[in-house]
Order: C-alpha cells, then sequence, then structure tokens
C-alpha cells in the first residue's frame, strides 16, 4: 500500500501542483487588471460553488466512494456509478433551475446590485457544470486512475486560465470573463472525463442502489455544511463586516496559503481510496502513520519556506492593493494543513460513524462562526485569520480523539507538535530580523534551510531514512 500510495500521491501532487501554478501565474495579471472589488465577486462565486458541491447532490459521490471498492463485479460498480450520476445530474439540474428563477433576489442578495444578474446567471451555468466535474473527478479517484484524474484536472484549470487572460486583458470583459473561462474549460474537461468514465456509464437508475448511497451520504451533508462553515465562514463575515474589498485581499492571501495544502491535499486524494482497500490488513494502521508524517514534513516545509517569505513573493506578483495579504499567510498555511489531516485518522468513516463526523465538523463550524464573529469587528483580517486556525486545530483534535478509538494508528503527534512549533519559530523569527536587501534575503533562506530541515527529520529521520528513486518510480525503505 506504501508503495502505492508514493506512487499515487505524486500524480496527485503533480496535478494539484500544476493547478495550483496555473491559478498563481493568473495572479500578477489579474492583480493588475481587476480590483479588489473584483476578486471580492470571485471570492463570493467560489464559495457558493463549493457549497452547492457539498449539498445539492446529498454527498452521494462520498457514497459511491465506499461501496464502489466492495462491488465484487463491474456489472455492480456500473450501477452504483450510473445511479450517482444521473441522481447527481438531476439534483444540480433541479439547483439550475430555481437559481435562474430567482436570479433577481439571489443576486441583489449577494452580490449587492441586481445589475450584476447576468453575472449570476453565468455563475450558475458554470456551477452546474463544475458540479458534475467534481463527481467525475471523485469517480476517477475510486477507480484508483490518478493519470487520467491529472489530465482533467489540468485541462479544466489550463483550459480556464487561457480563455480569462483572452477575456479579461484582451477584451477587458472582467470578472464576467474569468467566469465564463471557467464554464467552458469545465464544459471540456467533463466531456473528455465521461468519455474515460464511459464503461462504468449506463442509461439505467437502480431505485435499491440509490437508498443505499443515500442511507450511507445523506447524513454527511450537515457535516458537509459543516466544513463548509469551517472553513469558508471567515470570507463571509468578513464581506459583511469589512466589506468586498477586504474579502479581495482576503482572498489572495488564501490562494498562495493554499500552496501548501496542496501537499496535504495530494495525499488525501490518493489515501482515502487506498485505505477503504486495505484498510484490514495488518500492516495498514503503521503505513497510515508513516503517510501522515511524510504528508507532514513536505507541508511544514512548504510552510516554512511561503511563511518566511511571502511579503517578496507578493511584492513581485501582484498589485499594491493586495501587498498587505503577506501578515496572514503564515497561519493561513497552518489551518489549510490542519483541515486537511483528518484523513489520517480514518476510524470513524471506516466504521460508519457519520452521525459523529457531522457532530463533529458542526462542532468546529460553530466555533469557527462563534469566533469570527468575535474577533473579525475588532481585529479586521488577523481575526478571521486566528479564528480559522483555533477551528481547524480542533476539528482534527477531534476526529483524531474518536477515530482512534474504532481504527487505532500508532501516529506520533509529539513528534508532530516538535516539528511543528519549530517551524512557527522560523517564520517568527524571520519577520523580527534587523536586515535589509541580499543581507535580509540570505538571512531568511538561512532560516528557512534549518527550520525545513529541523522539521523534516524529526518527522521523517530514524527510524525511517527517507524516500528515494527505485526503479518502479518512487519507494520508501528503511527500518520498521
Amino acid at each position: 500500500m506504501i508503495r502505492r500510495f508514493v506512487r499515487d500521491s505524486v500524480i496527485y501532487g503533480t496535478g494539484s501542483v500544476l493547478t495550483k501554478a496555473i491559478g498563481l501565474f493568473l495572479l500578477p495579471v489579474l492583480t493588475r487588471v481587476l480590483t479588489p472589488l473584483d476578486f471580492g465577486l470571485l471570492e463570493l462565486i467560489a464559495l457558493l460553488t463549493t457549497f452547492i458541491r457539498l449539498s445539492v447532490a446529498l454527498e452521494i459521490s462520498q457514497a459511491l466512494g465506499r461501496f464502489y471498492a466492495d462491488a465484487r463485479t463491474t456489472g455492480q460498480q456500473a450501477t452504483l456509478a450510473s445511479t450517482t450520476l444521473w441522481f447527481s445530474a438531476a439534483a444540480y439540474s433541479a439547483f439550475a433551475v430555481l437559481a435562474i428563477l430567482g436570479a433577481g433576489p439571489f443576486t441583489s442578495a449577494l452580490f449587492e446590485s441586481e445589475a450584476r444578474r447576468p453575472l449570476f446567471v453565468l455563475a450558475v451555468v458554470s456551477i452546474w457544470l463544475s458540479g458534475l466535474l467534481s463527481l467525475a473527478l471523485n469517480h476517477l479517484r475510486w477507480r484508483l486512475e490518478p493519470g487520467r484524474h491529472l489530465f482533467v484536472s489540468v485541462l479544466n484549470a489550463a483550459l480556464a486560465a487561457v480563455l480569462a487572460l483572452a477575456l479579461v486583458v484582451v477584451f477587458n470583459a472582467g470578472v464576467t470573463g474569468v467566469i465564463a473561462g471557467q464554464a467552458v474549460a469545465a464544459a471540456v474537461a467533463l466531456a473528455f472525463a465521461l468519455w474515460n468514465l464511459r464503461d462504468d456509464y449506463r442509461l439505467t437508475f437502480d431505485l435499491s442502489a440509490c437508498r443505499r448511497l443515500l442511507a450511507y451520504s445523506v447524513p454527511l451533508v450537515p457535516s458537509s455544511v459543516a466544513v463548509f462553515v469551517s472553513l469558508y465562514v471567515d470570507r463571509l463575515v468578513v464581506k459583511e463586516f469589512l466589506g468586498l474589498e477586504e474579502l479581495g485581499v482576503y482572498s489572495v492571501a488564501y490562494r498562495f496559503a493554499a500552496v501548501a495544502g496542496v501537499i496535504v491535499s495530494a495525499f488525501q486524494f490518493s489515501v482515502t481510496p487506498l485505505i477503504y482497500q486495505n484498510y484490514r490488513g495488518t500492516d495498514a494502521p503503521s503505513e497510515i502513520a508513516r503517510m501522515l508524517r511524510y504528508s507532514l514534513a513536505l507541508a511544514l516545509i512548504f510552510s516554512t519556506a511561503l511563511g518566511i517569505f511571502a511579503r517578496e513573493v507578493l511584492m513581485v506578483v501582484t498589485g499594491p492593493g493586495f501587498q498587505r495579504a503577506a501578515d496572514l499567510i503564515p497561519l493561513l498555511c497552518l489551518a489549510i494543513v490542519a483541515f486537511d489531516l483528518y484523513v489520517f485518522v480514518p476510524g470513524l468513516a471506516l466504521v460508519g460513524k457519520t452521525r459523529v463526523i457531522a457532530a463533529i465538523n458542526v462542532t468546529a463550524a460553530l466555533t469557527n462562526l462563534a469566533l469570527t464573529l468575535l474577533l473579525v469587528p475588532r481585529l479586521g483580517l488577523h481575526g478571521a485569520v486566528l479564528s480559522t486556525v483555533v477551528s481547524g486545530t480542533a476539528s482534527f483534535v477531534m476526529y483524531a480523539w474518536f477515530g482512534q478509538q474504532h481504527y487505532p494508528i500508532p501516529h506520533t503527534f509529539k513528534r508532530a507538535l516538535t516539528a511543528l512549533a519549530i517551524t512557527a519559530a522560523g517564520v517568527f523569527a524571520a519577520r523580527g530580523l534587523p536586515l535589509h536587501g541580499p543581507a535580509l534575503i540570505i538571512a531568511k533562506a538561512t532560516l528557512t534551510v534549518l527550520a525545513s530541515a529541523a522539521a523534516g527529520w524529526l518527522l521523517v529521520g530514524p527510524p525511517e531514512r527517507g524516500l528515494a528513486f527505485g526503479r518502479a518510480g518512487f519507494r520508501i525503505w528503511g527500518a520498521r
């Protein structure tokens, strides 16, 4: 399982890095053409897209992932996949029709002006396509096809970037151009994904299979909505208390901080289907523990570098209106990583304790909401960051506490906390350096190397000796 995990993680990681790199490539252009207000609108549309994907199809895609590997025949797999597809298509279509019929009041409530109604309608079309594309990408994960997942993901991101550049820069289409590019790219990527999955899709809908899928997935919906609140309530509160322009600055900080989450999300994509297929093995718990250590080590290395050089990076790649985001990036990196680590404590998911999962996510969401409402009016954007860090950490602690009771994994949490403290000390030491110019850059680079090396050695040093290239691509070796 370890070798498959590493191989698939490299592929998913490549996709995540490429898609994030494409998005970051766009930032220097878009931050000079669009205003913070425009970025605030884009962030609202992104939030709406995420919420609809989590709620409208009742998380049936997650149920497909749970039962697809257990299906005994290809016919049973096709029945599950087809039922999931047609249910999701009907759910997203119903949402789109209702949203377009109520476009006027929805536009006024979300975008603060009914004059932006065409943008709202275009966003609904983009969300419909994005929802189905998300389903198809998840299906590729459940089939353990990371190469095709990589191709479809990068195709979507690259085409959206090219179209956005053409429509915004050449035709001066503004936010509408960005969303139009995303819609067209999603349509093309969806077509490619469905073609690759054609052997699993049929013109059939099995009611009993649908009931089985929904029995597993429906309890996840409150949990998913709670996850949405945990992850995004900070931006909603920023919009309400500080306005769309501050939301635009916050969204740029979050996009850069998300680079640190690329590492964990790459492992997250690969580890979940592998755990579902191999968790009964006697070596599985120790292998999952190693997966967490390697994932966290790489994430902390990226977080350290990004946190220390955040100001320099933003000076190069963004306009002057966005450079205040540099102060927010270090803690946002920590929050994003904390929210994604739950996959390495899978006990609750493996035994079907979806109600406990929902309770954990609701608790984290309420914590984030309460802290955000308390801190944002007093501390501004820094209050949003602090509330997100606290709720993300609390969420992982609860997943670990309850998950370990059902499927114990020999995690070394003390080593992880020590590594985190080392990287945090490096980041905050860099902020107080009384230097300028080349001397400052050299000092920051030195701190980055020292903190990263110490944290990495602590997590993946003895008893493991590291990662190496092998004839099969990547392999892990060392004493257990």
